[in-house]
């Protein structure tokens, strides 16, 4: 009864398991290239509030300039 207990326990653990997801690699595929769009979208935001940034940053210095001169 050895094998037959450890064939039946297999047989629960991989019933416990539930359904495969065949649709799981798509998702994986999808969830990548929605995750390579956002981390692109990320870095032109990062550099836009640099670009503005630095802008403001001239802007305050050429400002202080000419209310002091």
């Amino acid at each position: 009864m050895g094998m037959q207990g450890d064939i039946d326990r297999l047989h629960r653990e991989i019933a416990a398991l539930g359904a495969v997801n065949l649709a799981a690699l798509e998702e994986l595929t999808a969830s990548r290239e929605r995750k390579q769009f956002l981390d692109a979208q990320n870095s032109d935001l990062a550099q836009a509030m640099q670009t503005l940034e630095d802008a403001i940053r001239k802007i305050d210095g050429e400002t202080r300039e000419m209310l002091s001169g």
